[in-house]
């Protein structure tokens, strides 16, 4: 081996032995943009805002459709969140449901930005409970149509709607009254905000007015049809409509709220809407994020840790077997159990990209798809090497087709980047973000650093990379007396390492891109060599004599 050309540089295989490696493959890559087959260095963080509430933030979120400026605006919370945008055409009043800020919420661009800077600042209750009908009381008056008119009998049900027009589920049915045609029925002490009693302590709902619907039979377990729509505070209207004249009938049976203990929402690409509590997940109503009825709950065997969407399928991450859900209807949804055995111990590593799901295992960084599980890091990282950088504390983020996770293991902090484009590899930044956000419509990755939210990867500067090559084995010890590196700007710093030493054996300040020398007297059989620089470097030859170097420029 009289010379080592090393032209196109690619990340990590920590698993295997350093000798073993393609010679494009390094042992030690940190801040380095392997995109394009040469060395360049991601750039600094480029600072957009400074968050105004206390405390550590440990989700973000960018508000606004329509917003062009990095600044505006970002909800922030230092609790774990999840964040969906409601599945609405043309929603200008962009309604945003958001759990684990306590119990589940809704905003949307006038109450989520009016009375300060630290957004979301207004938002209600996730969900709009039934009234209750207690008290209300029906009373028929005035003549019938004539002498002959029979006796009817009915009662009514009453839903509360948001301002937003979204509808309760109906209450009880009120008492019964007989009445003749022609007749006037009169409701008395009609609900201004109570609500059923398993919601009776319930505040901070949107209930904006109420509707009344009357059976059209005499009976409780009949249809009810629309009769009227009142002001919240209207406590007594009389019925005359006739049979005939009644509207459609009631259709929000059973949309019962979120219940206060969901978290982890998610929005499937059929429109449902899952969050989970314990080992219980909650689907919606399709495309209705504030309905979730009791009848399409499903149990799993193992408490629930995160979800992710993927196609039309669930991720669900347990602390046992992972699950898969899949299905086009929340009443029908059927539940499939991976048979392998690795648990998710971080929900905020779940990222949805590629088609599939990713997250943090004990044994490494799995992907469950439409063909099942795989661990992605099997053969660059061993379970105790994946183990160091301790999963359960991973956040995880993408860009692109590469999958960003933030560590901190207690001595150290740090971003583990993992390239998809080819065989797998990882590379490091020396960066650690406490929330992350990926902007798909700006194709970029906010981040929470030091307090700040920033843009990653769009400062002005660039960070410093470090590049570790293979360990080259030769057939006998030799030294190589030659080496040349094309770089975009100089110097570039060369540490060179021989008969496998953890420190340089000698350092060189390379000042330009013609041939130099290296120090004489330092034979081995083992040789590795590590480029530290800010700039972009193409390539690094190293050899025997400068001669074997143009030799092979040739």
């Amino acid at each position: 081996m009289s010379a080592i050309p090393l032209r196109v540089f690619s990340g990590v295989i920590q698993a295997a032995n350093p000798e073993l490696l393609d010679a494009k493959i390094a042992q030690k890559a940190v801040n380095t943009k392997l995109i394009y087959g040469d060395l360049r260095p991601w750039k600094s963080p480029l600072e957009i805002l400074t968050p105004t509430k206390p405390g550590t933030q440990l989700s973000i979120y960018r508000f606004g459709e329509n917003e062009i400026v990095d600044t505006n605006y970002w909800f922030t919370w230092p609790t774990d969140v999840d964040v969906v945008r409601a599945p609405i055409d043309n929603d200008v009043s962009e309604r945003t449901y958001y759990t684990g800020d306590g119990y589940p919420k809704v905003t949307n661009n006038a109450r989520a930005l009016t009375g300060g800077t630290a957004y979301p600042i207004n938002y209600y209750r996730l969900g709009v409970p039934p009234p209750s009908v207690t008290g209300v009381a029906l009373t028929a008056s005035g003549s019938a149509s004539s002498d002959s008119a029979v006796v009817n009998t009915t009662c009514y049900v009453i839903t509360y709607v948001s301002s937003q027009g979204e509808e309760s589920a109906p209450s009880l049915a009120t008492m019964l009254v007989d009445y003749k045609n022609g007749q006037t029925i009169t409701l008395q002490n009609l609900p201004t905000g109570a609500f059923a009693t398993q919601y009776a302590a319930w505040n901070n709902v949107d209930v904006a007015t109420k509707r009344l619907y009357r059976s059209n039979s005499g009976s409780k377990a009949t249809d009810f049809q629309f009769v009227t729509e009142l002001p919240l505070a209207t406590t007594t209207y009389s019925d005359s409509a006739t049979v005939e004249s009644l509207n459609e009938v009631v259709e929000t049976w059973g949309w019962m709220p979120a219940p206060e203990t969901m978290k982890g929402l998610k929005l499937m690409a059929n429109g449902i809407g899952i969050g989970f509590s314990g080992t219980t997940l909650y689907p919606s109503e399709p495309f209705v994020l504030y309905a979730y009825p009791v009848d399409y709950r499903i149990t799993t065997e193992y408490p629930i840790v995160g979800l992710g969407a993927f196609g039309q399928s669930m991720f669900v991450g347990t602390k046992g077997n992972p699950y898969v859900i899949q299905g086009t209807d929340p009443s029908s949804l059927t539940m499939i159990k991976l048979e392998a055995k690795q648990a998710c111990v971080s929900k905020r590593s779940i990222v949805e990209m590629g088609g599939g799901v990713l997250y943090a295992s004990p044994d490494g960084l799995c992907r469950v798809d439409q063909s099942g599980l795989s661990i992605l890091t099997s053969g660059i990282l061993s379970r105790d090497d994946w183990q160091y950088y301790k999963p359960e504390s991973m956040l995880g983020t993408q860009l692109d087709s590469r999958y960003f996770c933030f560590y901190d293991n207690g001595t150290e902090q740090g971003c583990l980047v993992f390239d998809f484009t080819g065989p797998t590899t990882f590379t490091k930044i020396s960066m650690y973000a406490t929330a992350a956000f990926n902007d798909l419509r700006k194709d970029a990755v906010f981040l929470v650093i030091d307090g700040k939210v920033v843009k990653f990867d769009q400062g002005a500067s660039n960070l410093t990379m470090t590049w570790k090559s293979k360990r080259f084995r030769t057939a006998q010890p030799m030294n190589f007396g030659a080496a040349k590196l094309g770089a975009d700007s100089y110097p570039v710093t060369l540490n060179v390492y021989t008969d496998a030493q953890s420190t340089p054996k000698y350092t060189v300040s390379v000042l330009n891109e013609r041939d130099f020398k290296l120090p004489a007297g330092f034979k081995s059989d083992k040789w590795e060599f590590e480029i530290v620089h800010n700039d972009k470097v193409a390539y690094l030859i190293v050899a025997s004599t400068t001669k074997d170097i143009r030799a092979l420029e040739l």
